[in-house]
């Protein structure tokens, strides 16, 4: 299965809604975010952050 979201938050809370218990969710962006992070590291740190505080 293939979703598109908006943005972060909302691809977190889209994973959240549709992951199956003990089922892997794959965080892939289809392209880069220059405008709401610096880097892929600040990406991967806000990405740690909304799965962790779901």
């Amino acid at each position: 299965m293939v979703i598109v979201a908006d943005n972060l938050e909302s691809a977190v809370g889209i994973s959240k809604a549709k992951a199956i218990k003990n089922q892997a969710v794959l965080f892939s962006p289809a392209c880069p975010s220059f405008d709401p992070f610096d880097n892929y590291k600040n990406r991967g740190n806000k990405f740690k952050e909304l799965v962790l505080n779901v």
